[in-house]
């Protein structure tokens, strides 16, 4: 199996050097068009297991049910859309806030969707992705 992190800078800036690699010799193509864009949002690992992948997410500070965790045509999307809540603190820094974030990942091989899972406990959030021959197309997979 082969993850890609749709929103990991490497991962795009590979996509970048490739396609323009193969742009190169287009009169019309300047790869000065083109431009990278850091994602900010919640770290994650990939763990290959025994039975598939777990891609692991930290993410403190949420509640099982404000994840929306969705598998579909070959790709895992993660995304949280919360209130911010007004608070009376004045931040001197503040380095992480997540109220809002969109994470997908694109599953090059076969999956079976129906035995996807995915645990949140003590702010990391877990999908394990077992790799297996399975027809669904798309799944909303439950947090517990």
């Amino acid at each position: 199996m082969i993850i890609y992190d749709l929103n990991a800078d490497d991962t795009l800036e590979a996509a970048l050097n490739e396609f323009g690699s193969l742009m190169k010799n287009n009169p019309g193509f300047s790869s000065s068009s083109i431009s990278l864009k850091k994602v900010n949002g919640p770290h994650s690992n990939i763990i290959k297991t025994l039975k598939g992948f777990r891609i692991d997410i930290a993410i403190p500070g949420f509640s099982r049910g404000d994840f929306n965790v969705i598998y579909e045509e070959g790709t895992i999307a993660v995304s949280v859309d919360k209130k911010e809540e007004i608070s009376a603190e004045k931040y001197v820094s503040r380095e992480f806030n997540f109220n809002k974030f969109n994470k997908s990942w694109l599953l090059k091989t076969s999956t079976n969707a129906e035995q996807i899972d995915a645990v949140y406990n003590s702010g990391v959030l877990s999908i394990n992705i077992p790799t297996q021959y399975g027809t669904t197309t798309k799944k909303v997979i439950q947090v517990t």
